[in-house]
């Protein structure tokens, strides 16, 4: 497992119902690319693996002082790009919100996600400082999420029950969602 450079970030004294100390617990983080001498942080799936995350959106939602943003409804594709690409491009969708779309890829797709600071080679940055990159596994993929749903309606007392199913096909650099 080859896991991004860690520094201790801040140190976590436990104690007993009496008030004596029984542990501490140093919290790692990355190395921020600044320290490391380099634009690009990256945290492999295994960063995310205890953390049990089903889509994407959960490892994006995870990332060391990452905060997500989606994009504005400004015309244009640079307008409303958020600060997350999906291999190395923006999502280009008018009625998906990047959330959405971090949404539908699943965990086990993402080989890892790459945080890059004040730019990089070959990267648009959209004017954002910091962008995340997830990097998905290649080859042929098949994978789906599904989410149910189950609501009484209050002025009837039925159950409304919704399925909401998404399947995305990735064959080399086609994909089919």
């Amino acid at each position: 497992m080859d896991l991004p450079p860690q520094e201790i970030v801040s140190v976590e004294l436990i104690a007993d119902q009496n008030g004596d100390e029984v542990c501490a617990v140093e919290c790692l983080a990355p190395i921020s690319a600044a320290d490391a001498g380099t634009d690009i942080v990256s945290y492999p799936f295994e960063f995310f693996a205890e953390m049990w995350p089903s889509t994407a959106r959960d490892m994006v939602d995870r990332v060391p002082g990452f905060k997500l943003d989606e994009g504005g409804s400004a015309r244009g594709l640079s307008g409303a790009a958020g600060n997350v690409l999906i291999d190395g491009n923006h999502p280009a969708s008018k009625t998906d919100t990047l959330g959405d779309i971090l949404g539908r890829i699943p965990a086990g797709q993402v080989a890892r996600i790459d945080v890059i600071r004040g730019g990089a080679p070959g990267i648009d940055m959209q004017g954002k400082s910091v962008v995340a990159n997830v990097v998905r596994k290649g080859g042929d993929t098949l994978a789906g999420v599904m989410d149910l749903a189950s609501v009484i309606v209050p002025a009837t007392d039925r159950k409304r029950i919704s399925l909401d199913a998404n399947v995305t096909r990735r064959s080399g650099s086609s994909l089919f969602e």
